[in-house]
């Protein structure tokens, strides 16, 4: 009986790293699936994206229901609702976006419900879109574009594209650092009348980062944005909320 309590607590303890496998386990192969399905819609593969995103949902819901109270629990009830908004799964994302809106509060998740939300409020023609989104879908004819949106008042702006690996989160953060803005460092919407609007996130960018832009209070403290990635997950507007932009008018 002497050998139980050690028994236990060792016990307790792989109990503990186990679940912390499961969630992690699970949030990743819900953020490859999410990667899987913008892979299809860039290659224009619609109905292979709609299934990515399906099966992203259902990974992300399993990390919210089995895991509420982790880390990653906002970033997953997030990415469960665009996984239903992509994949044509509207009615269903109305629960767990509700929910999101009442829970979740960080600026870059916020933004990708609003999209979420507007994706889905276009689909079934409902609700006032161009609220949702600002102008950013008030016309049906816009181009959607991986790449970074680099914003100086005044002066207009600067569409980077590229692969990912290709530097824009970097060149964003560094942009920040000398004073400018950024819309977006993943996803461009470009709109029929010029205008160029991005879908705001916080910038994944590489750890080592933070010793070369140290004018940016938050990077050094940031988290990584998935288990393992090694990438932190800046949210920059939370440093200068007074320089937060969604994109220009035209000029881009």
């Amino acid at each position: 009986m002497r050998g139980a309590g050690p028994l236990s607590s060792g016990a307790l303890s792989l109990l503990t790293v186990l679940c912390g496998c499961a969630y992690y386990n699970a949030m990743w192969s819900a953020e490859q699936h999410a990667k899987g399905a913008r892979k299809f819609e860039a290659s224009g593969r619609e109905a292979e994206a709609r299934s990515e995103w399906a099966q992203a949902a259902a990974k992300a819901e399993g990390v919210v229901t089995r895991h509420p109270r982790s880390r990653w629990a906002d970033d997953a009830l997030v990415l469960q609702v665009e996984g239903l908004a992509r994949s044509g799964a509207c009615e269903d994302a109305q629960e767990p976006l509700t929910r999101a809106r009442s829970t979740v509060t960080n600026v870059a998740l916020r933004e990708r419900l609003d999209l979420a939300d507007a994706q889905c409020a276009l689909a079934v023609r409902l609700g006032d879109v161009q609220g949702r989104l600002a102008r950013v879908l008030a016309s049906l004819d816009v181009v959607r574009l991986h790449g970074a949106l680099l914003v100086e008042e005044g002066l207009g702006a600067v569409l980077l594209l590229g692969d990912r690996g290709a530097g824009k989160s970097s060149t964003s953060a560094a942009w920040v650092h000398e004073g400018g803005s950024v819309a977006t460092d993943d996803t461009v919407l470009i709109g029929a009348g010029g205008g160029a609007y991005g879908l705001h996130r916080e910038l994944h960018v590489d750890p080592d980062l933070a010793s070369r832009l140290p004018e940016l209070p938050g990077l050094a403290t940031s988290r990584e944005y998935l288990p393992g990635s090694h990438r932190l997950a800046y949210d920059w507007c939370a440093d200068f909320p007074e320089r937060l932009t969604r994109g220009i008018e035209e000029g881009v």
